[in-house]
């Protein structure tokens, strides 16, 4: 069973203001939106990728001049160019994620506005405008929320059922699901069989 106990040998170094009341947000939110057996298993592996352990709740865009030519090649053809957006998150946000995922043009600021923010790293002003709905919260007006603990949960458990990830009966095709191919796939493999572990050991 998920309880307080649980949840701090899954994420240990989650700060209080997320961690208390997880198990019952968790409960809450598993029931609406249907996770049960492995979904669930699937869902604590997942967010413990996503967030690194519940400690982190919003995109990390603060990147080095070289890196952003691997992240984004097709953007940043040289470290002369990639350079200006070196440590600059606001800027390089607005530019690599205008006009794509219902945001508006570089000026219009919604690359940042609605950046990747929460336990699944919600992403986009569609997202946050239809999820927003899903869970009756205006995320587009406070896209904050998203990484809100009392809200957290609601939403990541609202997008995991938007996309169909209830459907999916692996965990690998659930990570592809998430993020179009297999970045990261090592460590997400090494949570779910820590989650697999810790919820094992409690007889759950």
């Amino acid at each position: 069973m998920l309880n307080d106990h649980v949840v701090r040998s899954l994420y240990p170094k989650a700060p209080a203001s997320h961690a208390e009341g997880f198990a019952e947000r968790a409960a809450r939110a598993f029931a609406v939106h249907g996770l049960s057996g492995s979904a669930i298993l699937y869902f604590l592996a997942t967010i413990g990728h996503e967030t690194q352990g519940l400690t982190r709740f919003e995109e990390n865009l603060n990147y080095r001049a070289s890196r952003l030519l691997q992240v984004w090649p097709a953007r940043f053809r040289s470290l002369e160019v990639a350079a200006k957006f070196e440590g600059a998150p606001v800027k390089l946000a607005n530019l690599v994620y205008a006009a794509r995922m219902g945001n508006g043009d570089e000026a219009s600021g919604d690359g940042y506005r609605y950046r990747g923010r929460g336990y699944i790293q919600l992403t986009g002003r569609s997202s946050y405008l239809a999820i927003g709905k899903e869970v009756g919260l205006d995320l587009v007006g406070q896209p904050d929320l998203v990484a809100a603990p009392e809200h957290a949960l609601d939403i990541a458990t609202a997008y995991w059922r938007s996309q169909g990830l209830l459907a999916i009966s692996s965990f690998e095709g659930v990570c592809r699901r998430i993020n179009g191919g297999a970045i990261g796939l090592d460590d997400r493999r090494n949570w779910l069989k820590r989650v697999t572990a810790i919820l094992a050991s409690e007889g759950d």
